[in-house]
C-alpha cells in the first residue's frame, strides 16, 4: 500500500511539473487582470475639455470625457497606470521621481485648464 501510494504521487508530481508553466502563465494573467480592475478604482483622470454645439436652435455642451467614456470606459486611469508602469519597469525611474513628476504635471494640467 505504501509503494501504490509513492508512486501514485511521484506521477502526479511529475504531471504537475509539465504543466507549472500554463499555470504560472495562468496566475499571471489573473494577476494583472485584478491588478487592472483595482488601478481604475484607485486612479481618476477627468478632462475639462467641453464644447458647445448648436442642434436645431439650441445650444449643447459637450465634454470630451463623456465622449471618452463611451468609447473606453475608464481609458485615461488606464492609460496613466500603463505610462507609470513603463517608467518603473523601462526607464528604472524611483517612485518618488514618479510621484514628483504625477503632482506637478497634475498641479500644471489643471492650472491650464485641462483636468478637472
Amino acid at each position: 500500500m505504501g509503494y501504490l501510494g509513492w508512486k501514485v504521487g511521484t506521477s502526479i508530481i511529475d504531471t504537475l511539473s509539465d504543466r507549472m508553466a500554463s499555470i504560472a502563465e495562468i496566475a499571471s494573467t489573473l494577476g494583472l487582470t485584478v491588478i487592472a480592475g483595482l488601478s481604475v478604482s484607485f486612479v481618476k483622470v477627468n478632462l475639462a475639455w467641453q464644447y458647445t454645439q448648436v442642434i436645431k436652435g439650441k445650444t449643447q455642451v459637450v465634454a470630451v470625457q463623456t465622449i471618452l467614456d463611451k468609447i473606453m470606459p475608464f481609458m485615461l486611469p488606464i492609460l496613466l497606470t500603463y505610462f507609470v508602469y513603463w517608467l518603473i519597469t523601462k526607464k528604472k525611474w524611483t517612485v518618488y521621481k514618479i510621484v514628483i513628476l504625477l503632482f506637478v504635471a497634475g498641479v500644471a494640467l489643471s492650472f491650464l485648464g485641462v483636468l478637472k
